[in-house]
């Protein structure tokens, strides 16, 4: 009995568009953005697309991790 209703359809129905039956018209806004063309901008005053490199962060795991979050968790 318990597993009398186990089956799964051999075709499964697509899950729903996100605002799927809310009366919002998905077709013209899917349209638009297969349209769209990326065009990159840069600002004049801009000497390219460097961006600063953060420091790298040690991060602990482990063991090493549960002893440092119950560390900041008492305050030592």
């Amino acid at each position: 009995m318990r597993f009398s209703h186990n089956t799964s359809s051999a075709a499964k129905p697509t899950p729903p568009m996100p605002f799927a039956g809310l009366g919002f018209g998905m077709d013209a806004v899917q349209t638009a953005a297969q349209e769209m063309i990326l065009t990159p901008h840069c600002h004049p005053d801009s000497s390219g697309t460097h961006l600063p490199t953060p420091d790298t962060v040690v991060q602990p795991n482990g063991y090493e991790l549960l002893v440092t979050l119950g560390r900041e968790i008492r305050g030592r």
